[in-house]
């Protein structure tokens, strides 16, 4: 609680008040001087990031050109794409007819009646 003091009248408070706003009127803030132009960046600004630039394309760039075995497993999932997708595919429609027993805590097949435990679903999917 509080007192606060405006243009000679009293205001008496019992919560907490903010007042908001600045001391400018609309005229001050027209014929205010005007702002002082932002800074340009000097040469050092360009260097600077020149050399991030190139620092992250050696670091982006330099493990593809330099490493074998980067570029060979790159190279693999690429073109390994379409019988990795086939293998999800399989692996999808089995999950597909899967159901789970929540009183034994386990994932069973119907159709083939092997079952596993939630741990083990994903080797369960992709298994043969």
């Amino acid at each position: 609680s509080g007192t606060a003091f405006v243009d000679g009248k009293s205001v008496h408070t019992s919560s907490y008040s903010t007042i908001s706003g600045n001391l400018k009127s609309d005229i001050a803030k027209m014929l205010s001087a005007p702002p002082e132009p932002p800074e340009t960046p000097n040469d050092f600004f360009y260097i600077k990031w020149f050399f991030i630039m190139y620092v992250s394309l050696v670091i982006i760039i330099g493990p593809y050109l330099l490493w074998k075995p980067f570029k060979d497993d790159l190279f693999e999932r690429t073109t390994d794409r379409p019988r990795r997708y086939a293998l999800w595919h399989k692996a999808m429609s089995k999950w597909n007819k899967l159901y789970y027993c929540h009183q034994c805590g386990i994932v069973f097949n119907p159709e083939t009646n092997k079952t596993c435990t939630p741990q083990l679903l994903m080797q369960f999917v992709y298994e043969e």
